[in-house]
């Protein structure tokens, strides 16, 4: 199934499931857990702004991600052009996110 399949699946029911990982409870590994999140990134939270970015850098394999960097809502994570957005993050793990973030949004405008 394409990506773009699951995001419409996703868009239809408004709410997405993010996977959440965090650090482990003293095993060695990472806490997994899911958490509901609204699809709309116009209305998310800090801590939803944080619950995607946690998910995309589970989904996407993406390392050294600096999450103090996102700490902001999603409507001002918006707000920053493209440029400010990939200086947040390393090189091409920026324009994964920027994307993503952006196919959310067109999805939004669509319903």
């Amino acid at each position: 199934m394409c990506i773009s399949q699951i995001l419409a699946d996703l868009l239809f029911d408004h709410v997405v499931v993010v996977v959440v990982v965090g650090g482990g409870g003293g095993g060695g590994g990472d806490d997994v857990s899911a958490a509901m999140t609204s699809v709309d990134p116009r209305v998310w939270t800090k801590t939803q702004v944080l619950q995607w970015l946690n998910w995309a850098i589970h989904e996407f394999s993406l390392e050294n991600v600096v999450r103090s960097q996102f700490c902001l809502s999603g409507g001002r994570l918006l707000q920053l052009s493209r440029d400010e957005f990939l200086r947040r993050a390393p090189p091409f793990v920026g324009d994964i996110l920027f994307e993503h973030l952006e196919i959310l949004q067109k999805g939004m405008t669509n319903i």
